[in-house]
């Protein structure tokens, strides 16, 4: 009897790892901008597509002033949940840091 649960026990492990890394996936896309900003004169667009559920490809555009927009684009090396951890960990950066990265860079500021 006890080599049956092992089966459903697995079973059990799977459909609720499959619904974190739905979530994890959900939380990902979240982080990525829903609005694309724009500046005169180009048309900048984006896609988004893990090769697997989760991944840690990333992007970003700000726009620090209505003639600039910094634009960030990275592939974290991994996949799945590790490498979206450390997506959320840049996306964080750059939105922290990169506004104030780009008028420094503008104003020749150090």
């Amino acid at each position: 009897m006890a080599g049956d649960s092992k089966p459903s026990s697995r079973k059990s492990r799977t459909g609720k790892q499959e619904r974190d890394l739905e979530r994890a996936r959900e939380t990902q896309g979240a982080l990525l901008p829903k609005e694309i900003a724009q500046v005169a004169g180009f048309e900048v667009v984006a896609a988004w597509e893990p090769t697997r559920l989760v991944g840690g490809d990333y992007y970003d555009v700000i726009r620090p002033s209505d003639a600039q927009l910094g634009i960030c684009s990275a592939d974290v090396v991994g996949k799945a949940v590790s490498a979206a951890l450390l997506m959320a960990n840049v996306e964080a950066t750059v939105r922290a840091r990169g506004r104030s990265l780009c008028l420094r860079h503008d104003t020749g500021l150090r």
